[in-house]
């Protein structure tokens, strides 16, 4: 059987993504109900993933460098992307993506833990840790599908 590390190399699209209240009371869409993303993971060890809130409004100004703040603000908040190295724990199921790109610059330098399962076509992604959300904390649960090469 394949090791964790090599069935994860390839491309996979977001299907779900959900924070789920630690205390069970709650369930968020961050990126509304049908997000979008892709996340790579390459067989020299680097990943990369993009997830994003479909619907985002065009900025007035076809110049990127020309929004204004509250364009900036709104694009942000709909809009995660990081890259880095990726480590993979085969005895505790864990992907630990080493972080070195971020668009949330907190995340720069760290190393973001992720619970993986892959079943069938389907790459389940959980964090390891509770993540704080406004007063309360929650965890992620990511879910990808496998997209087949074109």
């Amino acid at each position: 059987m394949a090791s964790l590390r090599e069935q994860l190399v390839g491309a996979w699209e977001l299907v779900p993504y959900s924070l789920l209240a630690t205390d069970g009371t709650d369930r968020i869409h961050p990126l509304g109900q049908e997000p979008r993303g892709t996340i790579l993971y390459s067989a020299c060890g680097y990943m990369s993933a993009q997830l994003m809130r479909p619907g985002r409004t065009k900025f007035a100004s076809s110049d990127w460098s020309s929004g204004t703040p509250a364009e900036y603000k709104e694009q942000s908040a709909g809009y995660l992307a990081f890259s880095g190295r990726f480590e993979t724990d085969e005895n505790e199921k864990l992907v630990k993506h080493h972080v070195s790109v971020s668009m949330f610059p907190n995340w720069e330098g760290q190393i973001q833990v992720r619970r993986a399962r892959i079943e069938g076509e389907m790459l389940l992604l959980g964090t390891e840790s509770a993540v704080p959300r406004g007063n309360a904390s929650y965890m992620a649960k990511i879910t990808w599908k496998r997209v087949q090469p074109v």
